[in-house]
């Protein structure tokens, strides 16, 4: 299991970060995929994540979700027709709408993000008070899609 580290300046609704919090998902390849935020370090202000997909650590910051500290993914809150680009990186990211999704979990009303990078396109859905509805991950011909399937709040 891989550990990243979210550093919290700034909490988003969209989304949300408390220890505990756990989410599961379904993915097309029928398995299921846990994240959880396993503790949180007030001396240093970070979360601990444990994510079996996330190979790097990401920040929070009052621009949005950060790649390594420095690189804008997320730009948060959400907002519709919001678009950032980091030409140095080559990441490029913009909330393309408000869609209304349906996955194991149940229906929310949902910021669809995508995030272009040289190696991959990742599209996120991301509903308030949950985080992550739904992820799409296209690298080359391949796809692969996760689907809340729960999530579960910390401290219950």
């Amino acid at each position: 299991m891989l550990i990243a580290a979210l550093l919290l300046a700034v909490q988003d609704p969209h989304y949300p970060l408390a220890e505990g919090h756990a989410w599961t998902y379904l993915g097309s390849d029928g398995k299921e995929y846990v994240r959880k935020v396993a503790a949180f370090d007030p001396a240093t202000k970070q979360y601990r994540i444990e994510d079996p997909l996330m190979k790097e650590g990401f920040s929070i910051d009052g621009d949005g979700l950060k790649h390594r500290g420095k690189t804008l993914w997320i730009q948060l809150p959400p907002k519709k027709g919001a678009a950032w680009e980091d030409a140095k990186e080559k990441v490029s990211g913009a909330v393309e709408g408000e869609e209304e999704i349906e996955v194991p979990a149940g229906k929310f009303k949902t910021f669809r993000v995508k995030v272009t990078t040289p190696a991959f396109a990742l599209t996120l859905w991301l509903a308030k008070d949950v985080g992550e509805a739904k992820r799409e991950i296209r690298l080359g011909d391949q796809t692969m899609t996760l689907s809340l399937k729960a999530f579960r709040p910390g401290g219950k």
